[in-house]
C-alpha cells in the first residue's frame, strides 16, 4: 500500500502491526523496529512530520541499543531522521544526524557503497540549505569521484550522480 502511496490505508495497517509487535515483541525487537520505520517513514511521505520525527527517534535509539555497531539498520535510521528533521525545517539538527549517517556509512560500508554516496548527497542537500556551500561542494566532488570508481553504473547509480551534478551546478551558480 505504501508502494502504491495508499497512505491512509498503509498508515491504518502499519499501527495496527505497530501495536501488536509492541504488545506481542517488545518495544526493542527487530520486528517492532521495522514497524516503527515503515509508520515513520509514511507519515514523513504525507506530511506528519512531527508524529515521523518522534517514531524515528525512537527507532535510532531502539537500534542503536540492540544492533551491532556495523548494523546497516543504524544508520538507516539515522538517514531517515535526518531527513524528517529537514523536511521539518529544523536543519541544524537535521545537519547533525546527516553527518552521523555518513559517517557510520564511511565506517561500516566504505567510501564507494552506493549508501554512503546517497548520504553524502542527503547531507549536502542540508548543507545548502544552511548555505555551507564550499562544504556540500566537496562532497559532491568526493560522491562524483567514487561513482567514477564504479565499473558498471546501474540505473541507481546514475539517477544519484544526476541527482548530485544537478545539485552541484547549482551551488556554482550561487557561489
Amino acid at each position: 500500500l505504501s508502494e502504491l502511496q495508499c497512505y491512509e490505508e498503509a498508515i491504518e495497517l502499519r499501527r495496527v502491526e505497530l501495536t501488536w509487535c509492541r504488545q506481542n515483541n517488545g518495544d526493542t525487537d527487530p520486528d517492532t523496529l521495522s514497524s516503527i520505520s515503515g509508520l515513520a517513514t509514511d507519515l514523513r511521505d504525507i506530511g506528519e512530520l512531527e508524529e515521523s520525527e518522534t517514531l524515528f527517534r525512537e527507532l535510532v535509539a531502539g537500534r542503536q541499543q540492540v544492533l551491532e555497531p556495523d548494523d546497516f539498520g543504524i544508520a538507516r535510521a539515522l538517514g531517515g531522521l535526518a531527513k524528517t528533521l529537514e523536511e521539518a525545517g529544523k536543519l541544524d539538527e537535521a545537519l547533525v544526524y546527516a553527518q552521523q549517517a555518513l559517517a557510520h556509512r564511511l565506517n561500516h560500508e566504505g567510501p564507494d557503497d552506493w549508501y554512503t554516496n546517497r548520504e553524502r548527497l542527503d547531507l549536502a542537500q542540508v548543507m545548502v540549505k544552511l548555505g555551507h556551500l564550499k562544504e556540500a561542494s566537496a562532497l559532491l566532488t568526493e560522491l562524483q569521484e567514487s561513482m567514477g570508481r564504479t565499473n558498471e553504473p546501474d540505473d541507481n547509480d546514475l539517477h544519484l550522480l544526476s541527482e548530485a551534478e544537478e545539485l552541484k551546478r547549482s551551488i556554482e551558480k550561487t557561489i
